[in-house]
């Protein structure tokens, strides 16, 4: 008769016990989810923002780079100029690779209007100062 008692009492006991590892295995699950949205919106800042940042930055030293070969008149040379026109080009189609905020992308439509006037009009050997200066102004 004892053993019969005992059962319901060890039934409860095994139902509570299965009820709260089940709990405990959700709960995981969740934090796992929200552990990789987390992880997501990290890499994302990184890869968007950060990434961005140092594409900027390159496309400034290369401009100011541009400026540089241009104001030495006496050393000009066309091989130069084009290889530094080509540094920049494919820093902005890096750059365009990474997702851009509205505003971003206007004024990065201004800045590649302005590098493909810097280039036809070097390749013209006109005078570009005016258009460097605006254009590090539009990064």
């Amino acid at each position: 008769m004892n053993l019969i008692y005992r059962i319901p009492a060890k039934l409860k006991i095994s139902i509570l016990l299965t009820g709260m590892i089940g709990l405990f295995l959700i709960k995981n699950l969740y934090d796992r989810s929200l552990t990789k949205d987390i992880q997501l919106t990290m890499e994302s800042i990184y890869e968007d923002r950060l990434i961005a940042e140092s594409y900027i930055l390159k496309l400034s030293d290369e401009f100011h780079g541009l400026k540089w070969i241009l104001d030495e008149q006496h050393n000009l040379s066309q091989k130069s100029i084009d290889s530094q026109l080509k540094i920049i080009e494919q820093i902005s189609l890096d750059y365009l690779d990474t997702k851009l905020t509205p505003e971003e992308q206007v004024h990065f439509e201004n800045f590649e209007n302005l590098s493909w006037e810097i280039s036809k009009k070097v390749k013209n050997r006109e005078n570009v100062d005016s258009l460097i200066e605006y254009s590090l102004k539009e990064l």
